[in-house]
């Protein structure tokens, strides 16, 4: 667009022919990483993981310019499969967590673009309680802010069954927990468990009361190894729960949010702790 006005402006805008833009994240620097698909002629099939290779991370300058894309091996390298998250951590180090049918699949780089790290984590060999038989479930993967650690979220579930006939009658969650892998290692160092959100259901009655249980979901982290969670509760209030990796909750925040006013809406933590939508 052109001014109509004798205004001056400092914004520059530079085209780009995104096919199917994804995840952002943003720098110290003000540089832009953001995911995208590549075309078919530059897709790959991978038969090892079942999957089409067909996402990229794009790098832009401060002002809007293309500067390389990232792929497996880095700079330019191999697409990876689909994109479920690009991180930006404290020392502008980049995460991108990408997924499969059967597991997924972390690359971590240094703010060069080379490759540090990467990682596989199958979903068939998720940890679990000892001497529980649960069913896991995996809902996010962040990186720490300021160690090469991955948290994981999970969330734990076990089959109901009725005491006097023995049916089947359901699944329940029992617990959810975060795990964080240190990448140098390979090992789960250690866990703590999520507090539970519940309140009693405002239609109840007071011989016939119903708990409701609302989920937290894992938006990111800041330093101090500190974890953010956020649990919609109604049509317009969300809580914010701030706990460390000691278990002890550091905040809990009554965020209003109203949804019939969103149409979309997605959460994130700033490397200096900052929770942005």
């Amino acid at each position: 667009a052109t001014p109509t006005d004798n205004t001056i402006t400092n914004r520059r805008a530079h085209p780009y022919a995104f096919t199917q833009v994804g995840e952002v994240a943003v720098t110290s620097d003000k540089e832009i990483v953001a995911a995208d698909k590549v075309s078919g002629e530059r897709s790959i099939y991978d038969e090892e993981l079942g999957v089409t290779l067909n996402r990229i991370v794009l790098r832009f300058s401060p002002s809007g310019e293309l500067i390389d894309y990232l792929g497996q091996e880095g700079i330019g390298g191999t697409p990876f499969p689909y994109i479920q998250d690009v991180h930006v951590t404290a020392h502008d180090e980049i995460v991108v967590v990408s997924r499969t049918m059967n597991s997924w699949l972390v690359f971590w780089y240094d703010e060069s673009g080379d490759p540090i790290y990467n990682t596989e984590i199958s979903l068939d060999r998720l940890p679990v309680p000892e001497g529980e038989d649960v069913i896991p479930q995996l809902g996010a993967i962040i990186p720490d802010q300021e160690m090469r650690r991955l948290y994981l979220k999970l969330d734990y579930y076990e089959e109901s069954y009725d005491t006097d006939t023995g049916a089947n009658y359901g699944i329940n969650k029992t617990v959810s927990r975060v795990y964080w892998l240190d990448l140098e290692s390979g090992k789960y160092e250690d866990y703590v468990d999520i507090p539970k959100n519940t309140e009693t259901a405002s239609d109840s009655s007071f011989f016939d009361r119903e708990t409701v249980e609302h989920l937290y979901k894992f938006v990111g982290t800041a330093p101090g190894n500190h974890l953010y969670f956020l649990s919609r509760e109604d049509g317009k209030q969300t809580q914010l729960l701030i706990m460390n990796s000691s278990g002890r909750v550091v905040r809990r925040r009554n965020l209003q949010v109203e949804d019939e006013a969103v149409a979309y809406k997605t959460f994130s933590v700033s490397p200096k702790g900052v929770l942005v939508a």
